[in-house]
């Protein structure tokens, strides 16, 4: 099972991604902060992911969302059939 996960540094994200990690799952992980992408890639993979992709986005970026699905879709290219979408837009962050 392919799983995209969209704003991975949050708690309930990284919390999915374990669960989907311990099943064997591979995952591909989409967030702002790339140093954090890198360490939840290595504890997922520790936990059992079959396969950890990580794409860098600020999801305020509209420009950047067609080539973080691009990266997702390389990845994971048989399919995506779920996506976790856990980011927290928060009101007072303006859009670029």
């Amino acid at each position: 099972m392919n799983v995209l996960i969209i704003g991975a540094g949050s708690a309930i994200a990284i919390a999915t991604a374990r669960q989907y990690a311990a099943r064997g799952c591979s995952l591909f992980l989409v967030a702002r902060n790339e140093a954090r992408l890198a360490e939840l890639a290595q504890d997922l993979a520790v936990r059992g992911a079959a396969r950890v992709g990580q794409h860098t986005l600020d999801v305020l970026d509209h420009d950047q969302h067609g080539a973080a699905v691009d990266a997702a879709r390389q990845n994971n290219p048989d399919n995506l059939p779920i996506i976790v979408e856990a980011e927290n837009l928060q009101p007072t962050r303006a859009a670029p």
